[in-house]
This record gives structure tokens, C-alpha cells and sequence, in this order.
């Protein structure tokens, strides 16, 4: 099984010394950590070879993160050929109390107004400064070209 994870390029996510899937029984209630949330759903390694993977909707699966600990699962699926686990809930998703779920995910504060609001004082300051003549221009220096220095910008 590792030879064919590593010829196919992906990551080996099997268990050498979990239980072998034939050992695994239909209904047998589980516990597990999740290894993996990804596009293909939320997996679990609950002591077998492979992680299971929990039979749940789409929209569920944000509601899990890797390290979580999850009790009350059951084995509904155990497919040798494929080499999967499908793994169902004893509870609702809804009904599991507040704490236990992964907190949201709040937007950080920022620590500069946005960049709309930035804007027109940055085109302000930087406006001024072109109608400035250079510095050092008086004691014979150099000036800038374009407007500042008197001469025609190239946008005119």
C-alpha cells in the first residue's frame, strides 16, 4: 500500500500497526483524532490501518480541524478492495454543546484604516510635494524634471 501512495505522489496516510480492516466490525461504535480536512472530507484515525473518513455533508466538515478529538462514532462502512472506512455520528452536529465546537473565525483587526481611506491622502501628500520645487534647487542644485522644475510634464 505505501508503494503505491508514494508512486502516485501523495502522501502515505496509512497505520502499520493499526487493526487490518477485516478486524474492524460493522456498528462497532469508535473514537478517533482528526488527521486531515481537506476537499475530500474529514479524516480519522480511530486505530486501524487507514483513517476513516466521517460520512457527513460538505458544509459539516469546517467544523472539524486536525487534533480534534471525537467521540461516539460508528463504523458504517468498511470497504477491503478500496481500502476505506466510512464513519458515521451517534449525535447531531447541532446538538453537541458550544464548547466542544472549533471556535469561528474572527477577521483580525487592522492595524491601518483601508486602503480606499488611505488613498487620497497618500495622492495629497505626493501631489504637494511634485509642485514643490527640489530641494536644494535654490543653491543651484539640479531640479526635478516635470512641472516642479518648470519645464512641460510628459503628460501634458
Amino acid at each position: 500500500a505505501k508503494a503505491k501512495a508514494k508512486a502516485a505522489g501523495g502522501k502515505d496516510w496509512s497505520h502499520d500497526d493499526g487493526l487490518l480492516l477485516s478486524e474492524l466490525e460493522l456498528g462497532s461504535e469508535v473514537e478517533g483524532t482528526v488527521t486531515n480536512v481537506n476537499n475530500y472530507g474529514v479524516f480519522v484515525d480511530i486505530g486501524a490501518v487507514k483513517d476513516g473518513r466521517l460520512l457527513i455533508a460538505k458544509e459539516e466538515w469546517k467544523k472539524f480541524r486536525k487534533g480534534d478529538r471525537i467521540e461516539g462514532m460508528v463504523i458504517e462502512k468498511v470497504d477491503e478492495r478500496a481500502n476505506q472506512i466510512g464513519l458515521g455520528l451517534t449525535f447531531e452536529l447541532g446538538d453537541e454543546p458550544e464548547q466542544d465546537l472549533p471556535p469561528p473565525r474572527q477577521a483580525r483587526p487592522r492595524s491601518r484604516p483601508p486602503a480606499s481611506s488611505a488613498a487620497p491622502k497618500a495622492r495629497s501628500a505626493g501631489s504637494s510635494q511634485a509642485a514643490r520645487p527640489a530641494k536644494g534647487a535654490a543653491k543651484g542644485a539640479p531640479a526635478r524634471s516635470g512641472a516642479a522644475a518648470g519645464g512641460k510634464s510628459k503628460a501634458a
